[in-house]
């Protein structure tokens, strides 16, 4: 009774050939710089060899990239049938996906633990974009069965497939991190379980080599690809500290919850300026980079780390009333990240034409906290530059709509940025600021 009944799975209907290849190229391009835990060399090797017509997991693998990269391809069979919206890009290939194992006794293959992070990037760009979470806790546990969150793990494997258990394991647990920070749930994985190495600092096309001595190291000289997510890690490290220190409830018993708060923001800011401080000069923000993939790299890092710097310090943003150096020092750093984060964002959007859509929460987040300055110094009846906060917050109404046509998400938030701010513009800003020249760009849709 204990043996899983005989069980005759559906098939799997792929892209044609053309489709497939120009979707995977496509995910290389927009993707893979981003999230590097799948190894293209060998993805494409199996993919070549037909290993999805029989491999089942690494099917589901290969269809989750495809309905991930649909979002960035103008080809109209992506698209649901009978609809022309690009917001149903990749969903006939994602809902084909069966994340239920066959068997519980079957030892699972890693292509069974990379399908979750992919599923929680294509859910992010959905309208059921809050439902990522509930794939990130399957994806950390079935790693946890393996063993490899332990150091330990891999002794005995292929030192490729043991890579590959890794990254997929660390990409969960960047999104565990950062979606526990985001929308305030418990963590699926504890840091302080993990003793497992940081991903190889190797670009893919470095894994193999003709002496097994040279495998897994990249070459001298020659910046690697991998420097950016082994940064980004680190960030998450932060993030997740801050989490556990300001967020959760539960606090230490010997220190007064102010003096508490101080100390770990005094740490965490110390942490964040010497994270910024080690980035090597190529994922250092730089209009006149030449390496397409560092500047979106870079800008990536930077935009993260203002949201890191504003989810620190956004638990003691003043509110009327409050008038005490900690939540005046940390407003005024919520707001300079915003400022900062906004113009940066702003440069890039107009230097680069293709849109990242893990740019679109540090945009937003930057909005809300402008909105909340702007609304404070309303009910303060404080001095402020009215005119630059509704100028920036523009620019982010500006870079949002520019993911509307194939996000589902940024189309809400500017509805509902643009209708809170018309509203305050027209009642609240040119009667009590007299900032009569702040105005909103009208949208058809109010």
């Amino acid at each position: 009774w204990h043996v899983a009944p005989q069980y005759q799975p559906m098939h799997y209907e792929y892209p044609s050939n053309d489709l497939l290849k120009s979707l995977v190229a496509l995910y290389w391009e927009h993707l893979h710089p981003f999230y590097p835990f799948l190894h293209k060399p060998s993805f494409e090797e199996s993919l070549a060899a037909g290993l999805h017509l029989h491999d089942r997991a690494f099917g589901s693998t290969v269809l989750a990239v495809c309905a991930i990269a649909s979002r960035d391809s103008d080809d109209p069979r992506v698209l649901y049938s009978d609809t022309t919206s690009k917001h149903s890009a990749g969903w006939r290939y994602f809902n084909q996906i069966e994340f239920v194992p066959i068997s519980a006794f079957k030892v699972p293959s890693v292509y069974e633990l990379q399908v979750y992070p992919l599923a929680v990037i294509f859910m992010l760009g959905t309208q059921m974009g809050e439902t990522y979470w509930t794939f990130i806790g399957p994806g950390i546990q079935l790693a946890q069965m393996m063993g490899v969150h332990r150091s330990g793990f891999g002794k005995g494997r292929d030192p490729k497939e043991v890579e590959l258990w890794k990254r997929a394991f660390w990409q969960l647990v960047n999104f565990d991190t950062n979606s526990s920070m985001s929308l305030g749930r418990p963590r699926s994985s504890n840091i302080n379980d993990l003793d497992l190495k940081l991903p190889a600092m190797c670009d893919d096309e470095y894994w193999e080599a003709p002496n097994p001595v040279d495998a897994f190291k990249q070459p001298k000289n020659t910046p690697s690809k991998l420097t950016f997510w082994i940064h980004y890690i680190k960030l998450m490290e932060i993030v997740g500290f801050a989490q556990r220190s300001i967020v959760n409830p539960w606090g230490p018993t010997t220190l007064s919850d102010a003096e508490w708060n101080q100390k770990a923001v005094l740490a965490l800011d110390s942490a964040l300026n010497e994270w910024i401080d080690v980035l090597p000069d190529f994922l250092r923000y730089n209009p006149q980079q030449k390496t397409a993939v560092f500047a979106h790299q870079s800008i990536m890092l930077y935009a993260r780390f203002y949201l890191a710097r504003i989810q620190v310090h956004k638990q003691f943003m003043s509110w009327p009333g409050q008038k005490s150096a900690q939540t005046i020092h940390s407003l005024a750093i919520c707001v300079n990240a915003a400022h900062s984060c906004i113009h940066l964002l702003d440069d890039y959007h107009q230097q680069y034409e293709t849109q990242f859509a893990h740019l679109i929460p540090p945009i937003f987040a930057c909005a809300m906290v402008l909105s909340i300055n702007l609304w404070r110094g309303i009910q303060s009846k404080m001095s402020l530059n009215a005119t630059r906060e509704m100028n920036d917050i523009q620019r982010c109404l500006d870079m949002l709509a520019l993911y509307e046509d194939r996000y589902v998400n940024p189309a809400r938030l500017v509805l509902g940025l643009s209708l809170k701010l018309t509203l305050m513009a027209r009642f609240e800003l040119a009667g009590r600021l007299r900032c009569v020249s702040c105005k909103i760009k009208p949208l058809n849709r109010l």
